[in-house]
């Protein structure tokens, strides 16, 4: 007999990626909860936005900002308009970091991509006729 509870019980649990911001404002992966609340040096662990935005809370705009402006191949930003936003747009990125995980969260490579098109022959520009200037009357 066929019972959906089983067969979910016997699934593997994926091990969400666990964060910890320290002290120094880095931010650090791990691949469990439990490997986080290991780290040394010790700080705000979290696995979600939520969690980010709780770990930002107690910080400065200007520490916020230096923390998106030091993550690798974001574009550099003043200001982030509020927490909210700040944590969304951190923890996206936090996301495209490399570990356990990023192998399955990589896109599969597509079968075949097409030939390149050669390059359109530009056309001559036609040379403007010459003005002639304006007749009296």
């Amino acid at each position: 007999m066929w019972c959906a509870r089983l067969d979910r019980d016997r699934k593997e649990t994926t091990a969400m990626k666990t964060f910890v911001l320290d002290a120094d404002h880095n931010i650090t992966a791990y691949a469990s909860q439990e490997a986080a609340s290991n780290a040394i040096p010790p700080g705000d662990a979290f696995a979600t936005v939520a969690g980010l935005k709780a770990a930002l809370k107690h910080l400065s705009a200007a520490t916020v900002v230096g923390i998106w402006n030091s993550l690798t191949g974001v574009t550099q930003v003043k200001k982030l308009a509020s927490l909210d936003i700040a944590a969304k747009r951190i923890f996206k990125e936090l996301q495209k970091l490399g570990g356990p995980d990023a192998a399955e969260a990589a896109p599969a490579p597509k079968a075949k991509a097409k030939p390149a098109k050669p390059p359109r022959r530009k056309r001559p520009r036609r040379k403007p006729k010459p003005r002639s200037p304006p007749q009296r009357r």
